[in-house]
């Protein structure tokens, strides 16, 4: 496993940025793990080692730049959201504010929200909005539970995070923004943004609801450290902020 520290970080993600333009094969396999629900162990057993590590090194310190998604895939992320919009699901009420068209016509203007809309859907995140302001509405996995994805380690999901071109949700957006406008993770726990000292201590931040009650608390994730081992009932929530300016 990749234990996160800022040097690592640096030295992995120079490598990676020194070989981009020899990574799109890498880029491409990362994309269709996450949208396909897989791990890199599903990659096929024709795949060599050497685009095995690159896929992983991608997913871990994608460059800011989102695939670039076809005219099919991205009306598949609006038409989602819209029908959410139409539906209105059972186990939340979104917030006042929060306009279909303005959403479409602000993810229509920006390819790297709508690739993280598109990517969030894919993996059962049920995106929508959470949170309404005067110069930006955020959209983040609305799923009641979260998301499957629960088989990776802090360092991974902040990866995946950046791949999708979002970030993990913080511990102020889903106690005060998400959990107050539905009821969530009654059966799993969502880790959650973690500083640097936290880290440090070999825990990270996890959101949960016990009996009604929303808890933040740290935790490990099932091994000795947030670099290794996971629990089954952890997953992660991705969030992003559309600007209104």
């Amino acid at each position: 496993m990749i234990k996160l520290s800022d040097e690592l970080a640096r030295e992995l993600e120079a490598k990676f940025e020194k070989s981009r333009e020899l990574d799109e094969p890498a880029r491409v396999l990362a994309a269709k793990l996450i949208n396909e629900r897989k791990t890199v162990d599903d990659l096929k057993e024709d795949c060599s080692e050497e685009l095995r590590e690159r896929v992983k090194e991608t997913l871990l310190f994608t460059a800011n730049q989102p695939i670039e998604l076809n005219l099919g895939q991205q009306e598949e992320a609006l038409s989602a959201l819209e029908k959410r919009f139409v539906q209105n699901p059972k186990h939340y009420t979104r917030p006042e504010g929060a306009k279909f068209a303005e959403v479409r016509e602000l993810l229509s203007k920006n390819p790297k929200a709508i690739f993280s809309l598109f990517t969030m859907q894919r993996t059962g995140g049920e995106p929508d909005v959470i949170e309404v302001t005067e110069d930006a509405i955020t959209i983040a996995e609305c799923s009641a539970e979260s998301p499957d994805r629960r088989d990776f380690t802090y360092p991974a999901a902040e990866g995946i995070a950046k791949f999708m071109s979002g970030e993990i949700m913080d511990s102020e957006s889903y106690h005060d923004k998400l959990q107050k406008i539905g009821i969530f993770d009654a059966h799993s726990r969502s880790m959650l943004k973690t500083s640097p000292d936290i880290l440090a201590e070999n825990e990270v931040l996890i959101g949960d609801r016990i009996e009604g009650e929303v808890i933040i608390l740290k935790g490990v994730l099932g091994g000795e450290r947030p670099d290794q081992g996971c629990d089954p009932r952890i997953g992660f929530r991705v969030k992003f902020a559309l600007s209104r300016k």
